[in-house]
């Protein structure tokens, strides 16, 4: 008896065969569909950002800085400010994170910010802390303006280390000017 090709033996079931190779080519779409999903950058919604007295928010220094504001602080992704957004502030957001970090440029002296408190630097910049309960603002003082980066509890030293830089490369330093202690 004469055997056709249908009748062969030779390897798997031809239902097999199509399971299998089906399998292969849905996964291969599942890896795909992950690795676009994860590049790119989720629509972020708007941050509000409430306005605070920043008289030089639109000086030529806060109009530098803001211009070489990085896309991303470590895991915080640079997020649209909500209308009506003030002059020189500026947010980021990370996807664990629900607090933004916060930057705003050209605000007046700090009323804590007195002879004698205490200040940190972090790469050149020179900065005074005022704690939240579940975040902290730091303030640059030794810059032309002042500039202030709120932090969410549990950031981490990476914002304030790059906007550290960024302020170093757009603004010259000057004299810590602290007011007189009360």
């Amino acid at each position: 008896m004469a055997s056709t090709a249908d009748d062969s033996t030779d390897g798997p079931p031809r239902a097999l065969l199509i399971a299998a190779i089906a399998i292969a080519v849905g996964a291969i779409v599942a890896v795909l569909a992950v690795a676009v999903l994860r590049q790119a950058p989720a629509q972020q919604d708007p941050v509000p950002i409430a306005t605070v007295p920043a008289p030089q928010a639109d000086s030529p220094d806060c109009t530098a800085l803001m211009a070489a504001l990085p896309e991303q602080l470590g895991d915080y992704r640079r997020a649209p400010a909500a209308d009506p957004a003030p002059a020189g502030a500026a947010a980021w957001r990370a996807e664990s994170v629900t607090e933004p970090v916060i930057l705003r440029c050209g605000l007046d002296r700090p009323l804590d910010f007195v002879a004698g408190a205490p200040t940190q630097v972090v790469e050149p910049v020179a900065w005074f802390e005022l704690t939240d309960a579940d975040r902290s603002t730091w303030f640059a003082v030794d810059r032309p303006v002042y500039i202030a980066l709120t932090l969410p509890s549990g950031s981490g030293p990476t914002p304030i280390q790059e906007i550290s830089q960024t302020i170093a490369e757009t603004m010259p330093a000057k004299a810590v000017d602290p007011a007189p202690a009360r």
